[in-house]
């Protein structure tokens, strides 16, 4: 019940509120990546990972930081152990 009200929140910041902020600076963005994560290893772990992400992510730097190279990028959701060990089916 919690998790699906809280990936209902996200989907409602990123339609509502994220369009309007600056460009975020890993793919996927900050709120595609916490969707995922909790989908993948759950409520509570994909938290901690969300929060890991946007701790790097460093939002409350200013927009003129220039901070290129290992930094930016790509930054995908680790595998769940289901993805490691094969058995989730798509």
């Amino acid at each position: 019940m919690i998790k699906k009200l809280i990936l209902f929140l996200i989907r409602v910041y990123q339609g509502i509120t994220s369009p309007f902020l600056r460009r975020c600076r890993f793919q996927p963005t900050c709120s595609h990546y916490t969707l995922k994560v909790i989908e993948a290893f759950g409520l509570k772990e994909g938290m901690k990972l969300a929060f890991k992400r946007m701790v790097r992510c460093r939002p409350s730097r200013g927009p003129f930081e220039k901070t290129v190279g290992k930094n930016w990028g790509y930054d995908p959701v680790p595998a769940s152990k289901k993805q490691k060990n094969g058995s989730l089916k798509r």
